[in-house]
């Protein structure tokens, strides 16, 4: 699952579900500020997302 906006709203409250799905191995959330993601969402690797969606993709894709 990919999940952009993490650190807040509807992305953080997303991230907070699909957290409690077993059937989901893998989430994926991103945000433009790090440091308030790390304080909301504990357990989970954070990744910066970049503005150049093509970086962005292939970025992650890396880290899978």
């Amino acid at each position: 699952v990919l999940i952009t906006g993490c650190n807040r709203g509807i992305g953080l409250g997303l991230v907070k579900e699909y957290l409690k799905d077993p059937e989901v191995s893998k989430i994926i959330a991103t945000c433009r500020n790090r440091s308030k993601a790390e304080e909301l969402v504990i357990g989970l690797e954070i990744v910066k997302y970049q503005d150049d969606y093509k970086d962005f993709v292939a970025k992650v894709e890396k880290e899978l």
